[in-house]
């Protein structure tokens, strides 16, 4: 917003009648803050510095000196609301050196800031206000706040900024819940009632709203399946009647009949709807790697490959001579697609679990069908496809670069083929940021869809759980699952010295584990995770944190795969499904996909705890006595590797 006023404006009151209209009353009137913050700024003239930019002489302003983008740094003593930035800017008489387009992000530090408003500027003259609230039009709670300036009229180098004001509400109104209430504005909780951790998951909901909007769905189109069978059946039944798209996304697809009859319905399915499309996105290393009778993902495919798109994604990391000396298996180590998207038209099954046989018969895992939610089968769809084009391409039995990977995934240079799909990648995470951030629905269940590719640079589900670990209120009820339990020291640290809440953490019995009797250096991956479970009890109680317990599963003739978070406080339930296990893995080298699941609907509350019953049904305490037990027993040369060998778990 820009407005025109005289260069002589007192800059005390002149920014008052350019406030935005669209204030609420219970905000109302909007007051100066900005001495309650303290101010820096990336650098200055002499002369033309902090007191210039303060004073209220719009004849004194801040000028820049050094390269874009020039930065404002704001740090309040505590959490403070803030609704509006204002600038006084001076085209007339600042010309090249006035301020074309600014960024505003805001955050709990400087290492945690998020994305909130960017505004461009044509030529303006006077007082033009940032709106930082939500989009539900409510202050911010932050404690630091950024503002860059991205560009200059005529493309200057340095800037100049007369006057800049920071306003918050009258009083500090914090939502509990975000948009997860129906009723009143506040939701069911008084605001004299709220709690230091309703205030600390409004603020890390806030956040969250601005990374990645949610998405308002109704319960009942959330269908939480129970069984590996289901999940199959759910497969061919969805196959079966879609019209429009079908989208799979999974690190490998078997080799065995459940397989073949999947491509089969599929195959029938395309040639009853002659247009339909479908597209599959598997890892190269794991879907080209063959069986002892020579077949593979690929040529399971076959009867599909002269009409589907079949994507098969090679991470950079493996290139050069590693490509070269390691063997098949062994080289899966270095990086995977591993992303479980199942999606059909409108519809998206979201899971841990690959395409075959045994996540068709006898391993646990979780599968949530979300129906009729175009919105996520947009998004993912997008996901799945941008990945793709920058991989390998299934063409004539051969694979081959897809024609639009403009750099070779693995001799093209590591760092340009990492810089081109993180672009591709972030351009759909911004697409469907702009898309959602003016939906102000109200409702009492919210998706939000998460990515974890660290190859990349892109945190978000690394981010989100840095802040739920961090949460502190004995009250909060929280539980992990994982078949293969290996937090990163991040996520231990934050456990052991921040959190209050009571934390269950389940995972696979040596067992349950997939790799229990394997051949090779297979066979020592159950070791190497009981390694781990016991480093991790072994801080927790030298730290006496008792309010962390850990459990294993243990199904006769079963494996173990389920991977997900549970939050519950009072009424409302927030969890995580899908492919990540919250290892190294999934936060350095795996492409994972999420999503997080916030309701207050008691039905659907219900549902999602008698889910994670189910998991612990079959489980028993898992402490440092039940390590002792013959199962658990630890090789001397997992000892010694343990930590070398870690960060690829």
């Amino acid at each position: 917003m820009e407005v025109d006023e005289s260069k002589k404006t007192d800059g005390s009151i002149g920014w008052i009648p350019y406030i935005p209209k669209n204030v609420e009353p219970r905000d109302s009137p909007l007051l100066d803050i900005s001495n309650q913050a303290i101010w820096t700024v990336s650098s200055c003239k002499n002369g033309y510095g902090i007191d210039e930019l303060m004073s209220d002489n719009v004849e004194k302003y801040w000028q820049s000196d050094g390269p874009q983008p020039h930065t404002i740094h704001l740090e309040f003593q505590k959490k403070t609301d803030v609704a509006f930035m204002m600038f006084y800017l001076d085209y007339k008489n600042d010309e090249s050196y006035t301020p074309s387009k600014i960024q505003i992000k805001l955050g709990s530090s400087h290492q945690d800031i998020f994305f909130r408003n960017a505004q461009s500027f044509n030529e303006p003259q006077g007082w033009c206000a940032i709106d930082i609230r939500d989009k539900m039009e409510r202050p911010q709670r932050v404690f630091w706040i950024q503002i860059q300036v991205i560009q200059n009229h005529q493309n200057g180098r340095d800037t100049h900024i007369r006057h800049v004001r920071v306003l918050g509400p009258k009083r500090s109104r914090v939502s509990p819940t975000n948009r997860i209430f129906t009723g009143e504005p506040h939701g069911p909780f008084p605001e004299h009632n709220l709690v230091d951790d309703e205030e600390e998951f409004a603020a890390f909901m806030e956040v969250l709203e601005c990374e990645m909007p949610g998405i308002p769905i109704e319960s009942s189109n959330l269908e939480i399946l129970e069984t590996p069978t289901q999940f199959y059946e759910k497969l061919l039944e969805l196959t079966t009647k879609s019209e429009r798209r079908i989208a799979l996304s999974s690190l490998y697809l078997g080799e065995g009949l459940l397989e073949k009859q999947l491509v089969s319905t599929i195959r029938e399915r395309m040639d009853q709807v002659e247009d339909i499309d479908v597209t599959i996105l598997l890892d190269l290393l794991r879907g080209t790697r063959r069986s002892s009778d020579g077949e593979s993902s690929v040529t399971v495919m076959k009867p599909i490959s002269d009409r589907a798109k079949i994507f098969l994604y090679h991470t950079p990391e493996l290139n050069g001579l590693v490509k070269r000396v390691l063997p098949q298996r062994a080289d899966e180590i270095i990086g995977l697609q591993h992303m479980k998207l199942y999606i059909f038209d409108d519809n998206v099954l979201i899971s841990g679990a690959n395409l075959s046989y045994s996540y068709f018969t006898d391993r646990t895992d979780r599968w949530f069908l979300f129906r009729n939610c175009k919105t996520l089968a947009d998004f993912f769809y997008e996901i799945i496809t941008t990945v793709g084009e920058s991989s390998f391409i299934v063409q004539n039995d051969e694979v081959v670069p897809s024609s639009k990977c403009d750099v070779h995934p693995y001799l093209g240079g590591s760092q340009s083929y990492r810089d081109l799909l993180k672009l591709r990648v972030e351009s759909v995470i911004e697409k469907y940021r702009e898309a959602r951030k003016s939906d102000k629905t109200v409702s009492e269940t919210w998706i939000y869809p998460i990515l974890q590719m660290g190859l990349l640079g892109i945190h978000q589900e690394y981010n989100l759980l840095n802040k739920v670990f961090a949460m502190k209120d004995a009250q909060i009820k929280m539980t992990m699952a994982s078949g293969y339990f290996n937090f990163i020291r991040d996520y231990e640290d934050l456990i052991l010295n921040e959190g209050t809440y009571q934390l269950d953490i389940l995972t696979a019995s040596p067992f349950a584990n997939g790799f229990f009797e394997s051949k090779g250096f297979s066979k020592y991956i159950p070791p190497l995770y009981s390694k781990i479970s016991e480093q991790f009890l072994l801080k927790m109680q030298r730290s006496n944190r008792m309010n962390v317990q850990m459990h294993q599963y243990f199904k006769e003739g079963w494996t173990f795969h389920a991977k997900g978070l549970w939050r519950e406080h009072d009424n409302k339930i927030m969890t995580l499904v899908g492919s990540s296990n919250y290892g190294y893995r999934s936060v350095h080298r795996d492409l994972e996909a999420q999503v997080m699941i916030v309701t207050t609907d008691p039905n659907l509350m219900s549902r999602l705890r008698e889910e994670k019953d189910r998991l612990f049904k079959f489980s028993t305490h898992l402490d440092m006595v039940a390590l002792q037990q013959p199962e658990h027993h630890i090789p001397p040369i997992i000892r010694v590797i343990s930590r070398l060998v870690r960060s690829f778990l």
